[in-house]
């Protein structure tokens, strides 16, 4: 096809300031856990919050990223599934 020249633009300034993921932050699930975990919650698959992110926050995560991330709730859900109900429950 030919060659192809990519240009890299330098930010000696540090004026570049990701809307995303903020400076210093090294790991990507802090940042993004609970809007994962709700979208998961209301039963969205993990392609479909994947997508979600990108047209909402215009950054894609892998499904797999995702999946690690929901997976660390997973053990809270199961809790709550198996809790313990009360035989009544008043209605006003």
């Amino acid at each position: 096809m030919g060659e192809v020249t990519v240009s890299t633009p330098l930010d000696r300034n540090s004026s570049f300031d990701s809307q995303f993921i903020k400076k210093r932050e090294t790991i990507l699930a802090e940042v993004v856990a609970d809007p994962i975990i709700g979208l998961y919650a209301l039963g969205n698959r993990t392609r479909e919050i994947s997508d979600w992110m990108e047209e909402n926050l215009g950054n894609r995560v892998s499904a797999d990223t995702i999946s690690a991330i929901t997976d660390r709730v997973l053990p809270e859900i199961k809790a709550w599934k198996s809790r313990m109900l009360d035989s009544v429950y008043p209605i006003v």
